[in-house]
């Protein structure tokens, strides 16, 4: 039995490998017949499975279906909970307010505790 699946397993490979090299040969500069490219063309659409449209058998079932809006945003086909697409800036908001108007009263406090003795040495004298 393992003999058996090894084999399918490398005839497997084979195959994959031979599609692979077919499907990519028209990159190379490999010079073909004209009726052989016409060949060539439709087994890369078997390859690349253009026979099988998913987007035509989607709009089948749903006939509104846009692919663009399925994958960039699931608008209308799942239903989604605003709370999950709110973003944390808007949480912590207040947070983010009350840590700006509090790093700058700090830097007030720092610089009138710098800039007092400077300004006191040459103010006593004028008193």
């Amino acid at each position: 039995m393992q003999i058996f699946v090894k084999s399918q397993m490398e005839n497997l490979w084979t195959m994959f490998f031979a599609i692979q090299i077919m499907v990519y040969l028209r990159i190379y500069d490999v010079p073909f017949p004209a009726n052989v490219v016409i060949y060539v063309k439709q087994f890369e659409s078997l390859i690349k499975f253009d026979l099988l449209n998913p987007i035509a058998i989607a709009k089948l079932f749903h006939p509104d279906f846009d692919f663009k809006v399925y994958v960039l945003g699931m608008k209308d086909l799942v239903k989604t909970d605003p709370d999950q697409s709110a973003s944390i800036v808007g949480d912590m908001f207040f947070f983010l307010m009350a840590g700006a108007v509090l790093s700058i009263i700090v830097t007030l406090m720092l610089l009138i505790k710098f800039l007092l003795p400077v300004f006191r040495d040459k103010i006593n004298p004028k008193i």
